[in-house]
């Protein structure tokens, strides 16, 4: 069975209060998890009830599943410190870009970016077979919610997401790639800015 990693263990240390910088915590469990790995079955980050705070990029490596108790329930919040470069820089990644990373998936959280200038939500150049992102809201991005870039992207899945920002400039998701067999399904994309957005919900 795969194995789960509670981020709010002892070992970890996670706190989910809102205030706590929690990504330290974070980034050790998901370390833990991609070495539980080594047996090619994705082992499972567990984000219980609470909002995480985060000041830099988390990298999820390949075969491992960074899951939260439901997208109303664990909420991820880029920190007042966090800098992104609108670009490379989101609050979460999927794969470290030097390899495929195969079976690795963000499930079950409110991904919110916070209003933090030049923020994106996800961001990918190398999810591949068994990937992608699930049963998720992304919000409160200033450029984009989801991004999968470069050629190293196939095989992928967008299911049942939610994109939700205040720009009139943003992209909900952004799939600047060519592949095989990936898939969107049952996304919604949309702005709370009272002025239309000019850019596309999906692009």
């Amino acid at each position: 069975l795969p194995e789960v990693v509670n981020v709010k263990s002892a070992r970890f240390g996670a706190v989910g209060d809102g205030v706590t910088d929690d990504t330290t915590a974070i980034t050790n469990a998901i370390a833990f998890a991609a070495t539980a790995s080594g047996d090619a079955q994705s082992h499972i980050v567990y984000l219980p009830k609470g909002t995480y705070i985060i000041n830099s990029q988390l990298v999820i490596s390949a075969s491992v599943r960074l899951v939260g108790a439901g997208r109303r329930n664990t909420v991820i919040r880029a920190g007042a410190s966090f800098t992104f470069n609108g670009t490379t820089d989101a609050m979460l990644r999927i794969g470290t870009g030097a390899a495929n990373a195969h079976g690795t998936t963000i499930e079950e959280l409110d991904i919110d970016c916070n209003n933090v200038a030049s923020s994106i939500g996800v961001y990918s150049t190398r999810a591949n077979e068994g990937s992608g992102v699930f049963r998720c809201i992304i919000t409160n991005f200033k450029v984009k919610g989801i991004f999968f870039s470069t050629t190293g992207c196939q095989n992928w899945a967008i299911d049942s997401v939610e994109t939700f920002h205040t720009s009139t400039t943003a992209i909900g998701i952004d799939i600047d790639t060519t592949g095989s067999a990936n898939t969107i399904r049952d996304v919604t994309t949309n702005t709370n800015n009272a002025t239309q957005s000019t850019n596309p919900g999906i692009r």
